[in-house]
């Protein structure tokens, strides 16, 4: 029994890790896993807001020597800190199951007190049961598919989960124990400037840990009431939390000034770094009308249970009885605790809904969170109606421990990510097969531009090629920090809309990415001089000044497609198939039929599925 209470979530967190390791990627996956791996790895400034404390954290944890690849040693962490996650999460479990009465419906009803009394079972093993609770509500956490799909690869959010665990375990805690007669932050107050700390990192990490404030507001002043007291330690908690924030972000400005590899923003000065750390990049994605609205809504429902389709995969599906039965009893008999969840999920459902981006689905985490916090009630009270005189708890422990099973190997093919090499192959091949110097326009931040920071800024590889991101030439901070010199010629005028005063003055070879060709070109968003044509080559297009005939190098790269494919991988997949027949087509028009065979042979023996135009197929 020593043991269980000394380590229990520990115990909890290390089963977490040993499914964690099976599942976590070797690689770069999509969205901004690139940027953020160089960014940590090289000490750089990320996307806005910058996340600082992210990235001073993996620096730190990338400079030890642990024998494997920067972006391997980089994703380990990400599942440590949601291993963290979860054994706070543990631990806030049981310290819930202990304070029930505390959180206990003021006016109480004969309905209300038989539940309540089945929660406070006072039978010899209720503190075992409570423990055993705590650890299978950990569980169910842990191997929710918010929190495992953040533990196989570099994303700011599992820190940030990590963070949302160590607030939520302290606060409660703190309206548990500290006593309102102690003095501002004396005696068992000291904890409260514990909190500030820990959300004034939350701050420094993501800025959606405002979502938090309301539920914890809410909470506090149903301890200590609207009193000059109470609202004198509310500033100095929040003049803690100010500092911590502050000072973290003030990374930005200082590492900004020292022009690292990676500059996003520059924000060199105090108002760069606040337009950086307010997102303003983004603010036309926020309050993007109601068919975002319902879009988002959409996703977070069908994640609930039936994740992009596949059955009984998502946050809850078999278990979200749990859910369910906890909502029902929190609202008899724990109305506080009802209402801390009930307001967590409408703020964080409210904002998230309003923002139009497409990885939205980490910004609904404490949406979810709150939905098993309001279910740890539940397992008690499950274990404690379903015991019996002879069994004990056994029965309803090991109907627990099948739906935990179920729930395992559902997930696990979603979440499984140590067979994804896609995006880090796919930008190495491009690199292997461009000219030395060349320049490469691309669009797509999620395949192209994010890994190659990775590839080119951590692993070395093909430096001298650059890839110009056509979104963020506009802007008047990135062609000085991240378009670089050398042969290349930059015209301060260049804008996104017009590349010709950049292809007509560069003697380096220039290439398209073939989403901008699809995309942009075609539709004449993208222009290139009129004395200029485009060809494709490999798995790019070419910009040529005349009609001969130009060579590719024979398509010898190796891209792994992923045994389960998502929607991006899909349209990569796509992609690389539609060069390879264009480049095929190129051949035959020039009367290369044995070089348009090598594309041929690589088509149908690396993408068997593709159905190739009738066009082409009638020539092998």
């Amino acid at each position: 029994m020593k043991i269980i209470k000394s380590s229990y979530g520990v115990l909890t967190g290390l089963i977490a890790f040993a499914v964690y390791l099976l599942t976590i990627s070797h690689s770069i996956t999509e969205f901004d896993s690139g940027e953020l791996a160089a960014v940590q790895a090289t000490l750089g400034i990320a996307h806005p807001p910058g996340y600082p404390l992210f990235t001073i954290l993996g620096y730190i944890f990338s400079k030890i020597p642990l024998g494997i690849t920067k972006i391997y040693q980089l994703n380990i962490l990400c599942s440590l800190w949601c291993v963290g996650a979860v054994i706070f999460f543990t631990h806030t479990s049981k310290l819930l199951l202990d304070n029930l009465g505390k959180l206990k419906t003021t006016k109480e009803t004969n309905f209300s007190s038989k539940i309540f009394n089945l929660l406070n079972n006072n039978d010899p093993d209720a503190e075992l049961l409570k423990y055993i609770a705590a650890v299978i509500s950990g569980l169910f956490f842990a191997f929710s598919l918010i929190v495992w799909s953040q533990s196989t690869s570099v994303e700011v959010y599992s820190l940030q989960f990590f963070l949302f665990s160590v607030i939520i375990f302290l606060f409660f805690r703190m309206y548990f124990y500290a006593d309102s007669e102690d003095g501002l932050l004396g005696g068992t107050n000291k904890g409260w400037i514990l909190v500030g700390i820990f959300l004034g990192l939350g701050f420094s990490n993501h800025l959606m840990t405002f979502y938090l404030l309301p539920a914890l507001l809410f909470l506090y002043f149903s301890k200590y009431k609207f009193t000059g007291k109470s609202i004198a330690r509310l500033i100095i908690i929040a003049a803690i939390t100010f500092i911590v924030t502050a000072g973290l972000y003030s990374y930005l400005i200082v590492r900004s000034a020292q022009h690292p590899q990676l500059n996003w923003g520059n924000p060199d000065n105090l108002s760069r770094a606040i337009d950086h750390i307010s997102a303003k990049y983004y603010e036309g994605m926020f309050f993007a009308g109601i068919d975002n609205v319902l879009r988002q809504l959409k996703f977070l429902f069908n994640s609930f249970g039936f994740y992009d389709g596949k059955f009984l995969a998502g946050d809850f599906n078999i278990n979200l009885i749990f859910c369910i039965t906890g909502i029902v009893i929190s609202f008899i008999s724990l109305r506080r605790y009802f209402y801390f969840n009930l307001i967590l999920f409408l703020t964080t459902v409210l904002f998230t809904v309003n923002y139009d981006i497409p990885d939205i689905y980490e910004y609904f985490s404490l949406s979810i969170f709150s939905l098993y916090l309001v279910g740890i009630p539940a397992i008690i009270l499950i274990v404690n109606a379903f015991k019996s005189p002879k069994y004990g708890a056994l029965f309803p422990l090991l109907i627990l421990s099948i739906i935990l099973f179920i729930r395992i190997g559902a997930n696990y093919r979603v979440a499984d990510e140590s067979h994804k090499h896609l995006f880090e192959d796919y930008v190495n091949s491009i690199l292997k097969t461009v000219d030395k110097n060349a320049i490469i326009f691309a669009n797509n931040w999620d395949y192209i531009i994010s890994p190659s920071y990775y590839i080119q800024y951590v692993e070395g590889y093909r430096n001298d090629v650059q890839i110009l991101s056509t979104q963020l030439l506009p802007l008047d901070w990135y062609k000085p920090n991240f378009v670089r010199k050398g042969n290349i010629i930059i015209d301060s005028l260049l804008r996104y809309e017009d590349a010709s005063p950049l292809i007509n003055k560069s003697e380096n070879s220039i290439y398209l990415a073939p989403d901008i060709y699809r995309d942009e070109f075609k539709r004449n968003v993208f222009r290139i001089p009129p004395n200029k044509k485009i060809i494709p080559d490999v798995l790019l297009f070419r910009i040529i000044g005349d009609d001969k005939y130009y060579p590719a190098p024979d398509p010898d790269f190796l891209i792994r497609m992923p045994k389960t494919k998502s929607v991006l991988s899909k349209y990569v997949e796509d992609l690389i198939c539609f060069m390879l027949v264009n480049r095929i087509k190129y051949e035959l028009n020039f009367d290369k039929y044995e070089r348009a065979r090598i594309y041929y042979l690589k088509l149908v023996e690396n993408f068997p599925d593709f159905i190739i135009p009738p066009e082409v197929e009638k020539y092998f």
